[in-house]
């Protein structure tokens, strides 16, 4: 089997995101994503900065889960850093969706991160509250479905897979003055998109009402 490149061929069909690997013995390798989100967990004096960017794959599955893949993710302390990483990755991946904690705690960060996208004029970002949605006690069962049913892929090697194995129910607490969503910002940044897909299902987009049916020959 052909080793996949680093770097895919990455292009849009319609709404589907495709990455493409080329082998040199075959076709090539595939992940095609029906839709896509950004879990971002704000920096604080306790954690970095973090983003994960989650794809819905087009895989049939033996449940009726759609399974859910980590694309990308970043850890960075330097907000101006985080900001361009995340604008970045959201815009090349055909992310609409970043999720957050947009309570007023943060707001500052919030404005922060708003004024970035404005100055620099990124268009089709859409920053939304999950803060209501995302804890812990919300998202553990969510996740502990999709690890049962073998719908969450979290490639190794990365801090989410990582944060993921270390966590037990006992570190759902604070600890020495330490929230678990500061100790455990990756799975965190997570909740937010396990618990938004739950909440507000993605669904096929409905082609416009004013498409008139393709003719054929040139008229």
């Amino acid at each position: 089997m052909g080793k996949m490149k680093a770097t895919p061929k990455i292009y849009t069909d319609d709404y589907r995101l495709v990455m493409s690997w080329p082998r040199s013995n075959g076709p090539p390798k595939l992940h095609i994503y029906l839709n896509r989100r950004c879990g971002l967990t704000w920096p604080t004096a306790n954690n970095p900065g973090y983003y994960c960017l989650m794809g819905l794959l087009d895989e049939p599955t033996l449940s009726s889960i759609r399974p859910l893949r980590l694309i990308n993710e970043g850890e960075f302390t330097d907000t101006a850093r985080l900001w361009d990483r995340v604008t970045k990755v959201c815009k090349l991946m055909h992310c609409e969706w970043i999720l957050a904690d947009l309570r007023d705690e943060f707001y500052g960060l919030q404005l922060e991160f708003t004024n970035y996208v404005r100055r620099r004029r990124v268009e089709g970002l859409r920053l939304r509250d999950v803060s209501d949605i995302s804890t812990f006690e919300m998202a553990r069962p969510l996740i502990a479905r999709r690890a049962d049913t073998d719908t969450l892929a979290i490639p190794k090697h990365t801090i989410l897979r990582k944060q993921l194995g270390m966590i037990t129910p006992d570190d759902l607490r604070q600890v020495d003055y330490q929230q678990p969503e500061e100790r455990f910002y990756a799975v965190h940044a997570l909740n937010h998109v396990v618990t938004s897909y739950h909440m507000y299902p993605w669904h096929k987009p409905k082609k416009p009402q004013w498409q008139m049916p393709r003719q054929g020959g040139y008229g």
